[in-house]
């Protein structure tokens, strides 16, 4: 399959429906009888703590074939993305007290082995990360016990993070070093991907290499779901809303957008206006109404009428959503709701009173409904927008580095720093090209 370089030409779900009145809900699907579902040959049962699971490795006909039970030795269990594979780390006895074990999806052991000690002491926390060919990433996150248990409140308690990282038939490597990582990836061809949370909010991706080097970077403004890729020659993919970015090895990626389905949405989410909307007349609105009435000082029968206008808010919210999805359709109608929102109120409350409310109603605190309100706030970006370029750990000082696909797979790589330089890998493909440090 010939890999193609998509032009972005809509925004994240980008249905071209104009404002003006919220669309009506299509008709649910009629059931139809269940489709076969993707093989999962193991499953996770949780055990009541997290990332404590038993291991279920189903049969053919969907019977349990074999369980692998979770005890009190048990740190963390983790499967690969497409559930063939799943891993144990389990305490152990003597000098190496990490027992690593990885199992296929008959039960039988892939690779079993001791591992030595991250930490001396201090309050660990594991994560493992297990790829379908066998390979495993181990990080413990350590903070001294002290932090935790200190009488005076202090600044967030400082954590150290190391790993062993276990290529694929390869020998393990014990990492320094790594950031506190929100998640990790590592079922690819070579490497691993940690996602690291920054302090405003962006999230850092951190592509490794086999041998536990850095080999770049990228910052985006979303959390992003990280998954096997399925376009040729391609690492690993993120997910975000309404697209996937399949990256290369060298951090060039291939955008490939998915446009909102409201019949898939609704056959996957049934009732979905229905449902949504009871639960946030139960959850948010109540707490609305109250904030809204302390700030413009409503009387009891202004509350229920105020109520009874966010309320309507609240399901053309939803019935948008339903229809258009998180994109930009649904930014375009919010303009419209919004109008409609303020005549509702607007009948009820007047002059400073309706300056107060829509002071409210634009606040980030304060409001209970700010999440839904701020959808409206600015078109969302385009997906590109939401990649930094590539940044290379040697390479800080001359700023970051911009890679460009070429429809052939070549790859350029442009330096974007103040010094402009300009380094040729022109005309390679993405498995020979390389960018050196």
């Amino acid at each position: 399959m010939a890999v193609r370089q998509l032009l972005i030409v809509c925004g994240l779900a980008g249905m071209a429906f104009g404002c003006g009145r919220s669309p009506a809900i299509p008709a649910e699907p009629k059931a139809t009888p269940l489709q076969p579902t993707p093989e999962r040959p193991v499953a996770l049962q949780y055990k009541g703590r997290r990332g404590i699971y038993d291991l279920v490795f189903l049969a053919g006909d969907g019977g349990q074939q074999k369980r692998i039970s979770a005890d009190e030795s048990t740190l963390v269990v983790a499967a690969c993305p497409r559930f063939r594979t799943a891993g144990v780390i389990r305490k152990a006895a003597g000098e190496k007290p990490l027992e690593l074990a990885i199992y296929g999806s008959d039960g039988g052991e892939l690779l079993k082995t001791r591992l030595g000690k991250l930490f001396e002491e201090g309050v660990l926390t594991y994560q493992l990360y297990v790829g379908s060919r066998g390979q495993a990433l181990v990080v413990a996150t350590m903070v001294p016990a002290r932090e935790l248990f200190r009488e005076k409140p202090g600044p967030e308690p400082k954590r150290t993070v190391r790993a062993w990282w276990l290529p694929a038939r390869g020998k393990a490597l014990k990492l320094s070093g790594l950031p506190v990582a929100e998640s990790g990836f590592v079922d690819m061809t070579g490497g691993f991907v940690l996602v690291e949370r920054t302090p405003d909010g962006m999230r850092n991706l951190l592509r490794y290499r086999s041998d536990g080097r850095l080999y770049w970077s990228r910052t985006v403004s979303f959390r992003p779901a990280l998954q096997p890729s399925t376009a040729e020659r391609c690492d690993f993919a993120v997910r975000g809303r309404g697209f996937v970015a399949h990256f290369y090895s060298h951090g060039a990626i291939n955008m490939e957008t998915r446009p909102h389905d409201p019949v898939a949405f609704l056959a996957a989410n049934p009732a979905y206006v229905k449902r949504a909307g009871t639960f946030y007349e139960q959850k948010y609105l109540p707490a609305a109404v109250k904030q809204l009435a302390a700030a413009v000082d409503l009387g009891n029968a202004e509350k229920l009428q105020v109520s009874k206008a966010l309320k309507a808010f609240i399901y053309e919210y939803l019935a948008s959503y339903a229809v258009r999805g998180p994109g930009r359709g649904l930014y375009r109608d919010m303009r419209g709701m919004v109008e409609r929102l303020d005549a509702r109120v607007g009948a009820v409350l007047k002059g400073k009173r309706m300056g107060a409310f829509v002071k409210w109603r634009k606040s980030r605190t304060g409001n209970a409904l700010a999440f839904l309100f701020r959808t409206g706030d600015k078109c969302s970006p385009l997906p590109r927008e939401m990649f930094a370029p590539v940044t290379l750990p040697d390479r800080t000082a001359e700023g970051p580095v911009k890679l460009k696909l070429g429809a052939d797979l070549s790859v350029e790589v442009t330096n974007t720093g103040d010094s402009g330089s300009h380094h040729g890998f022109q005309g390679i493909g993405p498995e020979a090209a390389r960018v050196r440090q």
